[in-house]
C-alpha cells in the first residue's frame, strides 16, 4: 500500500466484512476480527511470508471514528482494492469528514511512539557497547514508519489528504533509508536528530491547527452510527429478499416434479 516495499517485505492483506445481521444476534455471534501473522521479530526478514487482518464493519467504523491511521490510510489509498461493494464506496466518499484533530493527534502519537522506540534502541546498543545489523535494521523500520507519518500528518494539518503511497523525494528519502540501514550507532543517532526534528515540527503544526481551528475536533458519531445502521438494514433486506427468491425457486421446483 505504502510503494516501500523491499526484498524482506512480506505480503500483507487487509480485510473489512460484514457479518450477516441475524447471525449476531445469535448467543454465539461470528467474530467480529481474524488475523494470520507470522510469529517473526520486529524487522526481519518475511520474503515470501503472506499475512491478513480481517475486521467486522462495526468495529471499523468505530476505528474510523477514533482517527486510526491504520483505517484511514485505507480509505485514501489510490490502489484500487481486490474487491469492494457499495458501502466501502460510500465510506470512501465521506473519507474527508475523518480527517479531525483527534485523527492528526493519533498520527503524531504514532511517530512519537516510533521516536521512543529508536532512542531506546540507540541507547540500548551504546550501553551494550554494540551495533549491531539487527540493530540498524530495526532502527531503519522504525524510522520509516516515523518519517511516514509525519509527511502525511504535515498534508492533514494543511488541509490536504494523505497521499499514503508518498511520492517523489519523500519517496526516496524513506526508501533510502529502508535499503541503508544506519551500519553505525553514529548514523543511528544521527538519523535520530533528524527524527526528532520531524516529530517536534510536526507538533508544533499540529498545535497551529488545533489554535486556528483549520480541522474539526472530532468526526461526526452520530452520523457514522446512522450510516452503520442504514448499511445493517439494506443488508438485512437484501438477505431478506434472497432468502425469499430461494424459496420461491424451490416450490417452483418442487411443483414440477
Amino acid at each position: 500500500m505504502y510503494d516501500l516495499t523491499t526484498a524482506s517485505s512480506d505480503c500483507d492483506y487487509t480485510v473489512v466484512f460484514a457479518n450477516d445481521v441475524e447471525a449476531m444476534l445469535q448467543l454465539k455471534p461470528p467474530p467480529l476480527n481474524m488475523e494470520s501473522k507470522a510469529n517473526f521479530e520486529f524487522g526481519a526478514d518475511k520474503h515470501g511470508i503472506v499475512e491478513y487482518s480481517a475486521k467486522e464493519l462495526g468495529p471499523f467504523v468505530v476505528e474510523l471514528a477514533k482517527g486510526n491511521p491504520k483505517v484511514i490510510e485505507l480509505l485514501y489509498s489510490e490502489k484500487p482494492p481486490l474487491v469492494a461493494n457499495w458501502a466501502w464506496e460510500e465510506l470512501r466518499a465521506m473519507r474527508c469528514r475523518l480527517l479531525t484533530l483527534r485523527c492528526a493527534r493519533q498520527y503524531l502519537g504514532f511517530a512519537q511512539d516510533r521516536l521512543v522506540k529508536v532512542v531506546r534502541a540507540c541507547d540500548a546498543a551504546e550501553k551494550s557497547g554494540g551495533f549491531d545489523e539487527k540493530c540498524g535494521k530495526d532502527v531503519s523500520k522504525l524510522l520509516y514508519h516515523l518519517l511516514h507519518k509525519t509527511f502525511d500528518l504535515r498534508r492533514i494539518l494543511r488541509g490536504d489528504t494523505p497521499h499514503v503511497a508518498l511520492r517523489g523525494e519523500e519517496r526516496d528519502h524513506v526508501l533510502g533509508i529502508r535499503n541503508a540501514p544506519p551500519a553505525s550507532l553514529e548514523e543511528a543517532r544521527r538519523a535520530q536528530c533528524e527524527a526528532d526534528t520531524a516529530v517536534r515540527d510536526a507538533k508544533l503544526a499540529l498545535d497551529a491547527a488545533a489554535a486556528a481551528g483549520t480541522l474539526p475536533a472530532e468526526a461526526n458519531v452520530e452520523g457514522l452510527a446512522a450510516w452503520l445502521r442504514a448499511v445493517r438494514a439494506r443488508c438485512a433486506a437484501r438477505s431478506a429478499m434472497s432468502a425469499s427468491a430461494a424459496e420461491s425457486d424451490v416450490e417452483e421446483a418442487a411443483e414440477r416434479l
